[in-house]
């Protein structure tokens, strides 16, 4: 638990609902029967539980902005303001979206690894609605819901992921497929469309219908649990990469060393022949390659031989 805690920065639960006799929200006919649903489902919870309601169009945008960081809304509660609302209970865990997508998205949301506990809050928060107002259901399909990837169960189990080591060594990818075959997906912070700011995913389950709610936590368990072991194994591919690169910084390999100071004295010889100035070597340099290739002498060499010449000449 301590490792997957170190990995995990939060969990949540997920639950799509809509009310039975009532079209899905994008279908309401007047903002009438969206505060219907609203009045009926902020008086079911509150009659065990203490929700505080927020009507998109009642509040600033400052703070309606301030709710979708924090993720007690989604953007999209935001898009019809007129139509929507939000219950947020005391310790600010548990929120209920009314008229987002589907007529009710019941969310808890947990810090670190908690997925267990956030699916038994919420499955107690779901279970009070549900003894007041009667849920859109069929025996075959499940819960009936706006897109068809949340029939079923409705539920969405998720973890939100800090995994620096991961991205930065470019194993992501390789997570990512994994995740898939396991019929879970990885999004950005917030959700489907978003990026990966600061090196956080979530990861969640991508099917609901036909498995059972305890199949689902258990594939994203599956997934969490391994990546501690993963996360160890980049860490140190990491750290070795980082002090190979400072070992080449500092200290150049020992059979490079001689190749580079020819290289280095080739290019100053043929400086100074250019401009006749004599080149004074160190003793423990080797001669050019050029001029070993050659047969001739270096260019100093070369250099006082002509100066040789030319004062033999002035005497005689």
């Amino acid at each position: 638990m301590a490792d997957t805690d170190s990995v995990v920065a939060s969990s949540r639960i997920r639950l799509a609902r809509n009310l039975n006799g009532y079209p899905f929200p994008s279908r309401l006919k007047n903002d009438k029967q969206a505060k219907e649903i609203i009045r009926a489902v902020s008086s079911a919870i509150n009659k065990v539980d203490e929700f505080r309601l927020y009507y998109m169009d009642g509040i600033p945008e400052e703070q309606a902005l301030n709710l979708v960081e924090n993720h007690l809304v989604s953007p999209l509660l935001l898009k019809r303001p007129s139509y929507s609302a939000v219950l947020i209970n005391e310790s600010r865990n548990v929120s209920i979206m009314i008229n987002e997508e589907d007529h009710l998205r019941e969310q808890c949301i947990e810090k670190g690894y908690a997925l267990r506990s956030a699916y038994a809050t919420m499955s107690q928060k779901d279970g009070i609605i549900a003894h007041s107002i009667q849920f859109a259901y069929d025996e075959q399909l499940g819960f009936l819901t706006a897109c068809p990837t949340n029939l079923g169960t409705g539920l969405r189990a998720s973890v939100m992921l800090f995994l620096p080591a991961l991205t930065t060594t470019g194993w992501m990818p390789r997570v990512i497929r994994s995740a898939n075959r396991l019929g879970l997906t990885v999004r950005g912070v917030y959700g489907e469309g978003s990026d990966a700011d600061g090196y956080m995913y979530q990861l969640s389950n991508e099917v609901t219908l036909g498995l059972t709610e305890e199949f689902i936590l258990s594939q994203v368990e599956q997934v969490v649990e391994r990546l501690p072991a993963l996360l160890r194994r980049a860490d140190k591919l990491r750290h070795a990469f980082e002090r190979g690169m400072r070992n080449i910084v500092r200290k150049p390999h020992t059979r490079r060393l001689p190749r580079l100071l020819s290289v280095r004295r080739h290019r100053l010889d043929r400086r100074s022949c250019h401009k006749n100035e004599t080149f004074q070597s160190h003793p423990s340099h080797t001669q050019t390659a050029d001029a070993g290739r050659a047969g001739r002498l270096p260019c100093r060499i070369r250099f006082e031989a002509r100066q040789g010449r030319r004062q033999k000449k002035y005497i005689d």
